[in-house]
């Protein structure tokens, strides 16, 4: 048994020996089960102060050690399991290389090129929007790239961006999950190509691991994202025999957990998310007392304008949504109280469940990387970038 399969298997245990802390959200369950079987956990996640919360909610491994004494093993597994820092080396790019790109994309995309080791001479850009990525790697190292991308637009702009003396990168437009749309293009790229993916979203991402081992690619590099974004169905299908074999059985909330996460946000939009969470909870309340059902009704996402609309006016419109009649004479002030102490009470309590996201997203990439070996694939997982630059900072290498 490799290295790859025992974290794997320790990932699973330990998941589904703690599921009830991660798999009932506070959001939806107003007193999740673990607050009965670990009281103690619950009054410390209460108990926490303003000023105390922010600081476990924005440095994962503080909440780590902060939860340590009452989910014992899980703090030294995550510490096993963490897939090292991948090796960095400086890369020459001309001085206009950036022009066009956002600043966090571009720190994100110079760190992959630092780490990045070209396997062919040609590259293949997975869903690669402008192809900032593609553009930058062939630049690094004297390459040619295709890029696949769905929106024509984008095409259009990443097809003008080729900065000078720059490779030329040819941008396709291909629906990437349509069988025979991605058959036609594959068609008419050069035989033998490195594809590189950076943030590919969800079936996206699944969809490059099983068409590159169909392809027999020789060398993929892939950053997964957004692993809740296309899924087909409401419960998550594993790729790799071993995660089938032990599959948790893992629904679109769930895969959103793995992602959960906010690295920077500034104080207007802190307090624009306080608004809203605690006005959705105040409708939840109200909805719960209108209908006589205690649980949790799913609503559509609120536009931003929504901010401006006030609590009333966010209830109606969640209420016709899901054609439910409020009450003309509805305590509106009392149910925003209710909410805005929800909204306290929730981000405490979802501490818990938080101290399992990077469990989860590692799950979710050792079953990409699982696959890619049963495909034929010599393996390897790291930490690309830090945190700070996106938590999303996991690679995958793989080659034949």
């Amino acid at each position: 048994m490799t290295e790859l399969d025992q974290n794997f298997l320790s990932i699973s245990r330990t998941l589904a020996q703690f599921e009830h802390y991660w798999r009932e959200s506070p959001y939806q369950v107003q007193q999740p089960r673990w607050m009965q079987s670990n009281p103690s956990l619950a009054q410390q996640c209460l108990n926490l102060t303003d000023s105390q919360l922010p600081l476990l909610e924005a440095n994962p491994e503080a909440l780590q050690q902060w939860l340590a004494p009452h989910l014992p093993g899980v703090d030294a597994l995550l510490s096993r399991v963490e897939p090292d820092w991948a090796s960095q080396r400086p890369v020459a790019l001309p001085s206009h290389w950036h022009v066009g790109i956002p600043g966090r994309k571009k720190t994100q995309i110079e760190k992959f090129a630092q780490c990045f080791t070209p396997m062919q001479p040609h590259l293949i850009d997975w869903c690669c929007g402008k192809g900032h990525l593609g553009r930058t790697l062939a630049h690094a190292h004297e390459l040619t790239a295709s890029g696949l991308e769905i929106n024509p637009q984008l095409c259009a702009v990443g097809e003008t961006a080729r900065g000078g003396k720059a490779p030329v990168m040819v941008l396709h437009q291909t629906d990437v999950l349509d069988d025979q749309a991605l058959a036609r293009v594959a068609a008419a790229l050069p035989h033998g190509s490195h594809a590189v993916a950076l943030h590919a979203c969800g079936d996206l991402h699944r969809r490059l691991v099983q068409w590159a081992a169909a392809e027999n690619l020789p060398a993929l590099s892939l950053v997964p994202c957004c692993y809740p974004l296309w899924l087909k169905h409401k419960t998550f299908a594993p790729l790799s025999a071993l995660a089938q074999q032990h599959d948790l059985g893992l629904t679109r909330d769930d895969l959103n957990l793995a992602v959960q996460e906010v690295v920077t946000a500034s104080a207007k939009q802190q307090q624009q998310l306080f608004q809203l969470n605690a006005w959705r909870l105040g409708f939840d309340q109200l909805q719960r007392d209108c209908t006589g059902r205690d649980e949790y009704l799913a609503t559509p996402s609120l536009p931003k304008s929504a901010l401006g609309w006030g609590f009333k006016a966010v209830c109606q419109h969640l209420a016709r949504a899901r054609n439910i009649q409020l009450p003309s004479d509805s305590q509106w002030h009392h149910y925003q109280q209710q909410g805005e102490l929800r909204w306290r009470q929730v981000r405490r309590l979802q501490l818990v469940s938080q101290g399992f996201r990077r469990l989860l997203e590692l799950w979710l990439l050792h079953d990409l990387a699982l696959c890619l070996r049963q495909g034929g694939y010599h393996v390897a997982l790291s930490r690309f970038c830090e945190r700070e630059i996106t938590p999303r900072n996991l690679l995958i290498n793989a080659k034949r």
